[in-house]
């Protein structure tokens, strides 16, 4: 059986906001239907697999590319549904049922696929890999998770002591703030020691941090500049629905 083949069929969703983008009637709300109650309830219904890869299917797995493949591909439908997206917005005469479908559906994406695999790519030791990563984050305005995840959330010595770490018992509510501003602020402390280390100053376009808020600014008023304030305020609700995707699934 050819294992990465499972992972394509998370681009349903992709097909399912691509017609929430397109349409103005119950295909908006396609993608939540199918991603926020759909699938939970077949995960209810079907038993949790827990076998994993044998060791001799680990080492083959890790050896085919078509893995890597699946995560490219997933990038690049991904910004292509986002541009799909803003220009959705554009549309005159949009109800504010269609333009809230179609906000938390792109929320959704970049929660999903803009994050995790992100998420993935990170972790990689390519360059080009983790530029596609910083691209995916790009648009969820969270650049930053790459840099606090990798080298504080995974690296630090004591995961407990990081922002993306929930507590015993914590409200949702209070590790959502949390970990919002405390891996925005651990990101910048993080690059800021680096610069240090580098004999560098905190302001220098070396700085990692600070390149990663360039460019977002600039992504973002290239939206407004382009589109108008209205659909880069709409943008920015999408990176805020991501927040609480990312925050609220680590928390359990």
């Amino acid at each position: 059986m050819v294992h990465w083949l499972k992972y394509t069929t998370s681009f349903v969703l992709f097909l399912l906001a691509y017609m929430a983008f397109t349409h103005t009637n119950w295909w908006c709300w396609s993608a939540l239907v199918y991603a926020w109650l759909l699938i939970p309830f077949v995960e209810l219904l079907q038993q949790p697999n827990t076998a994993n890869l044998s060791e001799t299917e680990e080492i083959a797995a890790k050896k085919d590319r078509m893995y890597d493949v699946v995560l490219y591909v997933a990038v690049i439908i991904h910004i292509v549904l986002m541009f799909v997206f803003l220009h959705s917005l554009q549309t005159t005469g949009l109800s504010v049922a269609v333009r809230i479908a179609r906000i938390a559906t792109m929320g959704l994406l970049c929660g999903t696929f803009g994050i995790n695999v992100a998420h993935e790519l990170g972790h990689r030791i390519n360059q080009y890999k983790q530029a596609m990563a910083k691209i995916a984050l790009l648009t969820s305005l969270y650049m930053h998770f790459f840099l606090e995840h990798n080298r504080g959330h995974i690296s630090g010595w004591q995961r407990l002591k990081t922002p993306g770490t929930a507590s015993l018992q914590v409200s949702v509510y209070r590790f959502w703030i949390r970990s919002v501003i405390g891996t925005y602020v651990n990101a910048w402390r993080i690059a800021n020691k680096y610069m240090q280390q580098q004999g560098l100053p905190v302001i220098h376009y070396q700085n990692e941090m600070l390149q990663m808020q360039v460019i977002q600014l600039i992504w973002v008023m290239g939206i407004w500049f382009f589109m108008g304030w209205k659909i880069a305020l709409y943008y920015i609700v999408t990176a805020i629905i991501v927040f609480f995707i990312i925050r609220n699934r680590e928390l359990y």
